[in-house]
């Protein structure tokens, strides 16, 4: 019952279709692959544009991708590229690599 109660609390508080489909992908009711395919995870950019690179490096007959993230602060962001990359990979059988560049205090900059 509280899971329908939330629905309808969403739907009626305005919030719409894409706050039913979260929720509903919280509770595991949309498989993983429409999750990403949707844009129904916390970082959609991060999830599309690996999604696409999965797809151009299948029809382009490679078998492996580098995902960078730039930017880094806490390592959220990292950790989110890393559980897409993993969902993907087994989707379209296709190795990620992954990594991130933090411009921190202790860089020189340009002189």
């Amino acid at each position: 019952m509280k899971f329908t109660k939330t629905l309808e609390q969403g739907l009626t508080r305005g919030l719409g279709l894409r706050y039913v489909l979260r929720v509903a992908s919280k509770a595991r009711l949309i498989p993983e692959s429409k999750q990403l395919e949707l844009g129904l995870v916390d970082r959609p950019h991060y999830a599309y544009g690996l999604r696409r690179a999965a797809v151009e490096a299948k029809g382009l007959g490679y078998s492996f991708v580098t995902a960078i993230e730039f930017g880094v602060a806490g390592g959220n962001g990292l950790l989110a590229l890393e559980e897409y990359a993993r969902r993907i990979s087994r989707e379209f059988t296709i190795d990620y690599q992954g990594g991130g560049f933090r411009h921190g205090s202790g860089s020189t900059g340009s002189r």
